[in-house]
């Protein structure tokens, strides 16, 4: 745990973009998935029920006892219970939702919603998209070294559907100088020196993204930099794109059987790998809870402090780490993150605001320039901390 714990972000700050998360993007979102989803009339009328209590409805116990995490949640909950949204940390508030929206769905009940994604239509089309994805890298000259490979996965991050839904606009293609931060060669130095070993990969979004972290595991395996890589999966489905272990199997599986021979190829490996155990898929309740890093549970924590390197995509993940809370942009990233029990690489396609580890002369250049550079998602981070020495 950090010595010092800054303020967490909040949905009550006005003119901040947890504040319109709240009012705008979270119903939005809750429109879309009632619009698209297939919900019998009961599921339907709850879902209603929690989108209009935004932003001003009480935060409450959840009630789908049959649950894995329903005792979890609750727990958290009670320090919360009788507050309104706008009175909650932002990453609880966003976590609790997407919670309370499976609660409403009946994914968890023994009704007609049971293990019903409510995104499926969402992901469903990102499919295409992982093929294209694929298909578009091995029609061009290959990446010259993991590095390389690392910007390609960074980037993928960019498709996020609770921001951008499919066939919306999004952000352009990255491109290195909008890297605010770019430890990718240190990162691919030290898994080179200690090769063999396990790789713990957090997913982040399915589609295009999740091809990235597909092709990154092939590579991972094929080089024999990692005996084993391990895909950390939500365990239900949140964030409207984040993949749970079902969106793996099946993007594998459409993968299998479309586009270029080489993107067939991949697929068939990952297929292979998965069978004889080099290729894992993992999950865990501490990815879908409130709980900053720091609050990892001491088995989870025992899994990961034996990889030869953790990789986390994307934002929650990166926000997680950082508790979701208002530090100093330019605050030595060491002096947040002096918990690991493994080497940490964080690729992180920048959709909140918060940051550590910048320079103090970014940070006026871009406040200056170009006023929503945290959150547009054109501009990245790619940032590695070796491991602790508290827990080693």
């Amino acid at each position: 745990m950090p010595a010092f714990l800054a303020p967490p972000l909040s949905t009550a700050q006005v003119g901040s973009f947890a504040r319109e998360t709240l009012l705008t993007r979270l119903p939005e979102i809750g429109r879309r998935t009632l619009a698209e989803g297939r919900f019998d009339f009961q599921a339907a009328s709850r879902l209603q029920e929690l989108f209009a209590s935004l932003p001003g409805g009480g935060i409450r116990s959840l009630m789908d006892t049959q649950a894995p995490d329903w005792s979890a949640w609750n727990t958290w909950v009670e320090f919360y219970a009788g507050q309104s949204w706008q009175e909650t940390p932002f990453f609880f508030c966003e976590m609790y939702f997407y919670r309370r929206l499976l609660e409403a769905s009946g994914y968890f009940s023994a009704g007609p919603g049971a293990r019903q994604d409510p995104f499926a239509p969402q992901k469903r089309l990102a499919l295409n998209e992982a093929c294209l994805a694929l298909d578009s890298y091995f029609a061009g000259p290959p990446a010259p070294d993991l590095s390389s490979l690392l910007h390609l996965v960074l980037w993928g991050n960019q498709a996020d559907l609770s921001l951008w839904p499919s066939g919306s606009e999004r952000p352009a293609s990255g491109a290195a100088e909008r890297l605010l931060s770019d430890q990718a060669s240190e990162a691919a130095a030290a898994l080179t020196a200690n090769p063999g070993g396990t790789v713990e990969i957090i997913l982040d979004n399915v589609g295009a993204e999740l091809a990235c972290d597909l092709l990154l595991a092939d590579e991972l395996l094929g080089s024999g930099r990692a005996r084993c890589v391990r895909l950390w999966a939500k365990i239900h489905p949140t964030f409207v794109s984040d993949a749970i272990e079902a969106d793996i199997t099946q993007t594998l599986d459409h993968l299998v059987g479309c586009g270029q021979e080489t993107t067939r190829h991949l697929a068939g490996r990952l297929v292979e790998a998965r069978q004889c155990g080099s290729l894992q898929i993992a999950s865990h309740l501490f990815w879908t809870s409130p709980l900053p890093g720091w609050e990892m549970p001491a088995s989870l924590r025992q899994e990961m402090a034996g990889a030869s390197l953790v990789i986390s995509k994307g934002d929650a993940n990166y926000r997680r780490w950082l508790g979701d809370r208002q530090w100093p942009f330019d605050l030595a990233l060491k002096k947040v993150l002096d918990y690991l029990p493994a080497p940490l690489l964080l690729l992180r396609v920048m959709k909140s605001e918060l940051a550590a580890g910048l320079r103090t002369e970014q940070i006026a250049r871009l406040a200056a320039d170009e006023p929503r550079w945290m959150i547009n998602g054109r501009w990245g981070l790619i940032q590695f901390m070796p491991a602790t020495d508290q827990y080693h």
